[in-house]
């Protein structure tokens, strides 16, 4: 059975100058889990808040604050 869930990844960009260092970023993803999956699937791009209605939003973000409380999902471009 598969699942999802908010997570926060952590995403190292890479650098191009020689002599600076990459910029390291945060942002909140669904993640995607299938059984047996050790771990999730992520978006490629973060999620933003939204919702049908003013009870939805809340509970999203509720969700998405819930996230901060999770280990931090490194995020691998090679997957």
């Amino acid at each position: 059975m598969s699942h999802w869930s908010h997570r926060v990844v952590r995403q190292k960009h890479k650098s191009f100058v020689p002599g600076v260092e990459p910029e390291i970023t945060y942002s909140i993803h669904e993640a995607f889990y299938d059984d047996g999956d050790t771990e999730p699937s992520v978006t490629l791009q973060p999620s933003y808040p939204q919702g049908e209605t003013l009870d939805d939003l809340r509970q999203v973000l509720t969700m998405m604050l819930e996230a901060l409380d999770k280990p931090v999902i490194e995020y691998d471009e090679s997957k």
